[in-house]
């Protein structure tokens, strides 16, 4: 099946992206780097919305794409010229594990049939403070924690294996019951009426699909949910009872940083 070509309102610069360069005439070549600037004023191109990346290459995007696609060495200064390949699947996000670009997570739906009980007894502390929507809480951290930092994928329905070994695909199907949809679209649509909307600032929500993509892929028999977060050129702070939150992506964990450095933080990142 043929790979949609993005249209300028869901590029923005800063985002990590695939361009035919046009120096290429044999349009076999792709190079990965950041958008300084998007040189097409229309919303569509049949080719791909011409850019310029922070490396001065110019070209136009055929896809955007994940930090976790790129080795970390040809990240830093330079684009990488790679020949044109497949798009980026969950399952070899997944085959690379977790890292600073790439997080796992079993279940979205873990808390909300905890009781009363159950959470004042529970030592989570999260489980305590946010209560039935505490599941919910740490995917939505998880995602703004992507967005504040350099992008990445967080899966749903794999369960890390803490021991080193082989990570367990457990897919998403088992939380079906839970929701009014019982189906992927339920599944879909829950992600954003209950996480993004619940947790995210408006403009966010409004303009979704400039921060993020949710995608499902069946893996060994068994369906997994794909959330990719882009590089948000804004920060991004998250909200819970009128209490803000703000998130970063710390080599292979999510991690909340509060006063002075967030302020710190903010100057160098979204200077």
């Amino acid at each position: 099946m043929a790979i949609a070509i993005p249209d300028r309102s869901s590029i923005q610069s800063g985002m990590q992206v695939e361009i035919n360069p046009q120096r290429d005439r044999t349009r076999k070549q792709l190079v990965i780097g950041i958008i300084k600037d998007i040189l097409t004023k229309t919303d569509k191109h049949p080719h791909g919305i011409l850019v310029e990346l922070e490396s001065g290459e110019k070209g136009r995007v055929k896809k955007i794409v994940s930090s976790s696609d790129v080795p970390v060495n040809d990240i830093e200064g330079t684009a990488k010229t790679i020949e044109v390949e497949s798009a980026r699947d969950i399952a070899s996000i997944i085959s690379r594990g977790e890292n600073h670009f790439v997080e796992f997570k079993s279940s979205i739906l873990w808390s909300v049939k905890f009781t009363s009980q159950q959470i004042e007894q529970s030592k989570s502390r999260e489980l305590k403070k946010y209560g039935k929507n505490a599941s919910k809480f740490i995917i939505a951290k998880s995602i703004a924690g992507f967005l504040n930092s350099d992008g990445g994928d967080l899966i749903i329905g794999i369960k890390e294996n803490k021991d080193g070994g082989q990570d367990e695909v457990i897919g998403v199907e088992s939380e079906f019951p839970k929701l009014k949809d019982k189906c992927i679209d339920g599944y879909r649509r829950m992600i954003i009426d209950q996480i993004v909307k619940q947790f995210f600032p408006t403009n966010i929500f409004n303009h979704i699909n400039q921060y993020m993509q949710i995608n499902f892929e069946e893996l060994e028999g068994k369906m997994v949910c794909g959330i990719h977060a882009n590089k948000s050129d804004t920060k991004v702070f998250i909200s819970y009872k009128n209490e803000a939150h703000f998130f970063v992506r710390i080599d292979a964990s999510t991690r909340e940083i509060s006063g002075e450095d967030v302020v710190d933080y903010c100057m160098k990142r979204f200077s």
